[in-house]
This record gives structure tokens, sequence and C-alpha cells, in this order.
């Protein structure tokens, strides 16, 4: 009779491989579903997304530029008007 009540508080009343199975292993597969889906997939492909748009500006711009001063302030004029529109607007 005692036996299987002392194996019953000797293990706790397994309430830690309770906890475990009930809080512990679903948040471990939360926490790598969002790493895997929101972090990897949404957040780094839309950073890495943006810096090659950045990028591709950047390229046609320096094209663009040739040593012309005058055209240099049109477009940095352009750009500062541009940014004023964004802000204010």
């Amino acid at each position: 009779v005692l036996n299987p009540l002392y194996k019953l508080s000797f293990h706790k009343y397994w309430l830690d491989e309770l906890y475990n199975l009930l809080f512990v292993k679903p948040g471990h597969q939360l926490a790598s579903f969002v790493h895997k889906i929101i972090d990897v997939r949404i957040i780094d492909g839309l950073v890495n997304g943006l810096g090659q748009g950045l990028m591709s500006i950047a390229t046609t711009a320096s094209n663009n530029m040739t040593g012309n001063v005058h055209r240099h302030a049109l477009i940095f004029l352009l750009g500062l008007a541009s940014a004023a529109l964004l802000l204010f607007f």
C-alpha cells in the first residue's frame, strides 16, 4: 500500500513532467515557429529586400552622376524637396 504513495511523493507527483509537457515544450515549439517564419522569412526578407532596393537606386544614381555640378545640385534639391514633402505631408 505504501509503495505507490512513496513513488508518487518521490517523483514529486510528476508535476515537473506535467509542467514540461504543458508549458515548456509548447513554448519551445512556438519560439521555433516564430523564429523560422516571422524572423527569418518576414523580417529578414524585408530588411534584405530594402537593402537590395537601396543598392539598385544607388547604382542607378551613381550611373547618372556625370560630374556636372549643376546637375548634381538639381538632383540634390529634388531629393531635398521630396524628403520635405514626405516629412510634412
